[in-house]
């Protein structure tokens, strides 16, 4: 059985209140620096520092460890901005890159919904740019591809083959009814499923005291992990997961440090990355006839469009398009691709009980609506300053 252990890293850009006021230029106009500075100080602090120098430890001490990496087009432009400890501590994933212990995937560069509109220029832009990015910052070109969130559909795999990508993800949602821990492919590219339900053990289930499972050792997960049936188990999750939604009391970083070495005492389990698995096995078809994303219980587009504000939001978002030339007036351009995040969408879910909990969580907002006003008074005040 092989094991890929895929993480995710992404901070957008928090938007100010909009005040209607003469500033010094778009960006200050719009973007709240000093909270996104706080915020992602405090993430490094947290889990960006801790958590990549165990893996790199690791990494150096276990030539058959092997991890995956996403890195947002924001997220390290914010870590070349605020904090350079943390931008090279990155980029030291570099010399395992080289060793093939380490695999970097390509994604869009403002974690957007750009492959839900309907022309898709936007989004191969966007990947294209990432890919850019990607080569300058650590020498490499991803050849495996994962979209914002998961999201997944026909058209996207069929986009991302044509940018020359060999493989895509996203979450093995229990209504498309197969084996996540197969290699399938789509008609397009070879396709991995997230094991969604060891994936949140760690993610979301680790510090929980009235989970059933708790506590969750690093012995407890290599036996599950080894008692699998199939070719791989993909076990992805943000980042943040060590540090920040798990703080360090709660054992995390100390789970993070043993279980690579716990797995690689069991004969049953090796490390792979993406590009490693989709090349081993051979692959079964497979057809999804819906989109699929990891988020929220419905593992579909719901958590970014699923109520009427929205739904209008990215209406108004995606219009703005037509009016925008990218070759003309790159900082509006720019502007207009950093409001793309699809935080911002995020925040306006409206939905219930432990869904609802977790958008709340990330939310600067007091509520839906709040995020809502000041997001749809951002993107008029947008139009009618820079686009008129």
């Amino acid at each position: 059985m092989e094991t890929i252990f895929y993480f995710q890293i992404h901070q957008p850009y928090r938007l100010k209140w909009l005040h209607l006021q003469n500033s010094k230029s778009l960006e200050e106009r719009y973007l709240n620096y000093q909270l996104t500075e706080e915020i992602f100080n405090k993430v490094s602090d947290k889990c960006y520092l801790p958590a990549t120098n165990i893996l790199l430890d690791l990494l150096e001490e276990y030539p058959d460890f092997k991890i995956v990496f996403s890195f947002t087009g924001v997220v390290l432009d914010q870590a070349k901005i605020f904090r350079e400890d943390v931008f090279d501590t990155f980029t030291a994933l570099k010399k395992y890159i080289k060793t093939q212990q380490v695999e970097i995937l390509g994604e869009t560069y403002f974690h957007s919904l750009s492959s839900l509109f309907p022309n898709y220029d936007e989004f191969k832009s966007q990947i294209t740019d990432h890919t850019k990015l990607i080569k300058k910052t650590f020498n490499y070109s991803p050849s495996s591809f994962r979209n914002t969130e998961l999201i997944y559909n026909k058209k996207i795999s069929k986009t991302a083959a044509e940018l020359g990508f060999q493989s895509i993800l996203t979450e093995g949602a229990d209504d498309i009814n197969t084996d996540c821990n197969f290699l399938y492919n789509d008609g397009n590219l070879n396709l991995l499923l997230r094991n969604y339900k060891l994936s949140d053990d760690i993610g979301y289930r680790f510090s929980s005291k009235v989970w059933s499972e708790y506590p969750l050792t690093s012995t407890k997960y290599t036996n599950w992990l080894s008692s699998l049936n199939g070719q791989f188990s993909l076990i992805a999750m943000d980042y943040e997961t060590f540090g920040e939604h798990h703080w360090t009391d709660t054992g995390i970083f100390n789970f993070l440090n043993t279980l690579p070495k716990q797995l690689l005492k069991n004969k049953k389990i090796n490390f792979s990355t993406v590009k490693e698995t989709a090349t081993k096995f051979p692959a079964k078809n497979i057809t999804i006839n819906r989109t699929v994303s990891w988020a929220d219980l419905e593992r579909d587009e719901s958590a970014w469009l699923g109520n009427e504000m929205q739904q209008a939001a990215f209406r108004k978002l995606y219009s703005l398009k037509e009016k925008i030339n990218p070759h003309k007036d790159k900082e509006v351009y720019t502007m207009w691709r950093k409001l793309q995040s699809s935080d911002h969408l995020y925040y306006i879910s409206t939905k219930s009980l432990s869904d609802q909990d977790v958008h709340n969580y990330f939310s600067p907002y007091n509520s839906p609506f709040e995020a809502f006003i000041n997001y749809m008074n951002i993107l008029n005040d947008f139009e009618k300053s820079y686009l008129d």
